[in-house]
């Protein structure tokens, strides 16, 4: 949220989109902080600790794979199943539980 004072008016911005999420609020509806000098002491009133975890990209199947392949226009179908064949002969991906796991070679490769 972005806050921009506006004499008598705070304008009130939720995204960078200012047409369509805008709105104005009188300036007595918005906390103001105190004035601070460089010597003063400010005390804790909360500290609200929070954990977020997140979830790498799943893995690769061979039609999640296929189905990104068509999206970004690489290939044709008839070249689907010969590239899948080539990433696993060549050992840069392995074949678990029905998802690609990338090799060693294959990271080598593709930082190559």
């Amino acid at each position: 949220m972005i806050l921009i004072p506006l004499r008598q008016l705070v304008l009130v911005c939720y995204s960078l989109d200012l047409v369509q999420s805008m709105k104005i609020v009188k300036k007595e509806d918005t906390p103001q902080l105190p004035a601070l000098k460089k010597s003063d002491v400010v005390e804790t009133v909360l500290i609200d600790p929070e954990q977020h975890f997140t979830q790498p990209p799943a893995r690769y199947s061979e039609a999640s794979l296929i189905k990104t392949l068509e999206e970004l226009g690489i290939g044709r179908p008839s070249t689907y199943a010969p590239i899948i064949d080539t990433i696993v002969s060549r050992n840069y991906v392995e074949t678990n539980n029905k998802q690609f796991i990338p090799t060693e070679l294959g990271f080598v490769v593709v930082d190559f």
